[in-house]
């Protein structure tokens, strides 16, 4: 044990004008597995014994290392070690692997565009996540019986798969990756031959057993060099659609049949008493089903008789051609903002859903203000 003095700036001060009992004065105690030298105490991995190496430390070639070596994850963790136990902390620096961030969105190749979002169930609107989800990417060659790695995602020229659902093949693209968080990344899509409109499909993967699904579609006009993250894609469960058909008496389903669903959006949030409009004009009652739904993030319950959006913001509609659809009305909405125009269709074996935020004077990209 030494004494160590230590002198403060204040302390420099107040020996100008003080006694000299400024100085501060405390014992230094060195901790096992170190020694004092030159003030402070230090490792003492010079020729040292088995009990200078204190607890959870022996000696190894002359030093004392952990005896039970902690490996951390460089990425979320830094390692820190106790001077005197020598036992190592993995300690958090922040950075999550799990499902709390976005997916890596890489840049398309000149010309083409990368969509990277989440999926989402169409009848709860929560993301469909794998029990324990830490941001696995799937194996879609043997996927899951459940969650977001029995899914598949497929890319499509959205004009002609909206013209021939059954017959149009898959457009290029580099890559496309879901993850355990079900999150996706479609990389790099060809957007020839028709460069207005990219669709992904979502249903069953084809490599599994399972049939839980029935096939979701969403659509998006696109521009080249386009890279697009937090898309919102909706899958559609078999249960789902069962449900909706049987509560508004509809045969066939929905599905079998071609359905749009439109869901209105003002800064995020559903929004009420909108009208689906086609071609524009609003779409005859015979034609949609809004929902009674309390829950403004569950579609379960459409009523043939309700006469615009419920507490969901969401319709269901049939019998559409491929044409620009939009929405009329709608409570809180700015007067100067409006849902914007888009081609939409019932697509036979399709469940195609459409999110439609309130913009500025009906451009895409310039969404209404937040009140």
């Amino acid at each position: 044990m030494t004494r160590q003095c230590s002198i403060s700036i204040v302390s420099i001060v107040l020996l100008a004008v003080g006694p000299a009992s400024q100085l501060a004065c405390t014992e230094l105690e060195c901790g096992e597995g170190t020694i004092e030298e030159d003030g402070a105490c230090v490792p003492s991995d010079i020729d040292p014994d088995d009990a200078q190496c204190g607890e959870g430390a022996v000696l190894e070639d002359g030093f004392c290392v952990p005896e039970n070596p902690t490996v951390c994850d460089p990425e979320t963790t830094v390692a820190v070690e106790d001077p005197d136990t020598h036992i190592i902390t993995c300690q958090g620096t922040g950075t999550s692997l799990g499902c709390d961030t976005d997916i890596t969105c890489p840049q398309p190749r000149s010309g083409n565009v990368t969509i990277c979002g989440q999926i989402y169930d169409v009848e709860t609107d929560a993301p469909i996540q794998a029990v324990g989800a830490t941001g696995v990417a799937c194996d879609l060659d043997n996927p899951t019986d459940s969650g977001p790695c029995s899914l598949q995602l497929k890319v499509y020229d959205a004009i002609e798969f909206a013209g021939d659902p059954t017959g149009t093949d898959e457009i290029g693209y580099t890559s496309v990756t879901i993850d355990d968080c079900g999150r996706f990344a479609a990389v790099s899509i060809d957007r020839q031959p028709t460069p207005g409109f990219v669709g992904l499909g979502l249903d069953d993967n084809e490599q599994g057993s399972t049939d839980t699904y029935v096939l979701g579609g969403v659509a998006l006009p696109t521009t080249a060099n386009l890279k697009l993250t937090g898309f919102h894609a909706y899958a559609v469960r078999a249960s789902t659609n069962e449900a909706w058909s049987n509560a508004a008496g509809v045969s066939p389903t929905f599905a079998e049949q071609g359905v749009y669903v439109p869901i209105y959006r003002y800064d995020g949030v559903p929004v009420t008493e909108v009208q689906v409009t086609r071609g524009g004009a609003v779409v005859p009652a015979d034609d949609v089903f809004y929902f009674d739904d309390a829950d403004p993030f569950t579609r379960l319950e459409p009523n043939a008789d309700a006469t615009s959006t419920g507490a969901n913001g969401s319709a269901l509609v049939i019998n559409s051609g491929l044409v620009n659809h939009s929405g009329s009305g709608g409570v809180g909405i700015p007067a100067e903002c409006e849902f914007s125009s888009a081609l939409a269709s019932s697509i036979e074996q399709v469940v195609f859903v459409q999110v439609k935020e309130a913009v500025l004077d009906g451009t895409l990209l310039d969404l209404c203000p937040a009140p």
